[in-house]
């Protein structure tokens, strides 16, 4: 499929297992869903239109879902990387997804947004002053397993300094490991 122009979803897109390409902005609006669920293939979706970057916002009340072996791919429509964030309200449950050229700020999730799971993901292809997992959380305790991040980023997960403990459980890739891959802002 082939989108022009602005996406909003306001109940279920659900990727299905072939390729989606979403050219304008793209809004999961209140009561909204993105799913991305392996069935007999893995879903790409696609955003952006050439040189003109996507944008993925999954507003308050929305919820972007993903899940499969093999991974879910997000990525890019052309040649400039996309936004993808989650505000506040908005709930993320990604039991595997490849983030495949995400923008400087790579996923980002606002405090107050609920995160169920971030497991067995991976990020790559990013800038070299990437953040892969921004989280904007200010509290809380996460354990996220099994993601993988490549070499093209500056640090895989940032967070800013407080009560939020985030553990990076079996993290793979040239970043996974890397003790000063994490930054706290």
């Amino acid at each position: 499929s082939d989108v022009a122009g602005t996406t909003t979803v306001a109940g279920t897109l659900h990727a299905g297992t072939g390729a989606i390409n979403l050219r304008g902005a793209v809004a999961v609006n209140n009561g909204g869903e993105l799913k991305m669920l392996t069935g007999a293939s893995a879903p790409t979706v696609r955003l952006g239109n050439g040189a003109a970057a996507g944008v993925l916002t999954v507003a308050n009340g929305g919820k972007l879902t993903a899940s499969g072996s093999p991974r879910p791919t997000l990525t890019r429509q052309g040649t400039a990387n996309y936004a993808l964030t989650v505000r506040t309200g908005a709930t993320v449950n990604l039991g595997g997804l490849i983030v495949d050229y995400p923008d400087a700020n790579g996923l980002s999730i606002a405090d107050g947004a609920t995160v169920t799971a971030i497991d067995s993901c991976g990020f790559t292809n990013g800038t070299g002053v990437t953040t892969y997992l921004k989280l904007g959380l200010t509290s809380g305790s996460y354990t996220f397993s099994l993601c993988e991040f490549d070499v093209n980023c500056q640090y895989n997960v940032g967070a800013p300094a407080g009560t939020l403990a985030v553990t990076m459980s079996n993290a793979g890739g040239a970043k996974g490991a890397d003790p000063n891959g994490e930054a706290n802002d």
